[in-house]
């Protein structure tokens, strides 16, 4: 069996495809019980790390941007392009969705991601207007991102004075079960999730 030859100095800096084929190589190895020498660990931690980082950045994003887009179908619920932002959140949901994973939810501070979302829009011109005043916080949960319908979502963004009014939605969204189980389920899901919540 032909083993790989000694990696070059300065591979990982200069040809990262060659060393990590060849890391992979030398940890197959390891794998059957074999000693190698050449293993790049610092290198081999570091994008083991980052390939979690990256997933946890990637729904950050998604979400971030999910919450520009309701803010601006609350600013602007008229406006020409509002189909195309209703159409990407139901897009970038599915990715956040799909990428999401539950150890991700204590790094993901949606209060911080909000408050990113709003800066991007202030002062901006939509339709040539500035649109109108945001939420002062954020007024869904990380599970609402996550799982509830975008009517549910928009609701929410377009009433954030009254959220009582559309949590009933949002739950039903997220458990398939009609509004008029809320009665049940509400308190309950309250105490895990608090309405309106951006700590998550």
């Amino acid at each position: 069996m032909g083993y790989p030859p000694p990696m070059p100095d300065g591979l990982y800096e200069t040809d990262i495809f060659a060393w990590s084929r060849h890391q992979a190589a030398l940890l197959r190895r390891l794998a059957r019980g074999e000693r190698v020498n050449d293993l790049d660990w610092d290198h081999v931690v570091q994008e083991i790390e980052d390939v979690g980082l990256s997933e946890l950045n990637a729904v950050r994003s998604y979400l971030r941007v999910m919450l520009v887009h309701l803010l601006k179908l609350q600013g602007c619920p008229a406006s020409p392009a509002a189909s195309h932002w209703r159409e990407e959140i139901i897009s970038f949901q599915s990715d956040a969705q799909q990428r999401f994973a539950p150890s991700m939810r204590r790094s993901i501070d949606l209060a911080a991601l909000y408050i990113r979302a709003v800066k991007q829009l202030a002062g901006a011109l939509i339709d040539g207007v500035v649109g109108a005043q945001q939420p002062p916080i954020c007024p869904v949960s990380l599970d609402d991102l996550l799982h509830a319908d975008r009517d549910a979502l928009e609701q929410s963004f377009a009433k954030p004075d009254r959220p009582s009014r559309h949590r009933p939605a949002l739950i039903a969204s997220i458990t398939g079960l009609p509004p008029r189980h809320k009665s049940r389920l509400h308190p309950a899901r309250r105490r895990a999730d608090p309405a309106g919540s951006c700590q998550d």
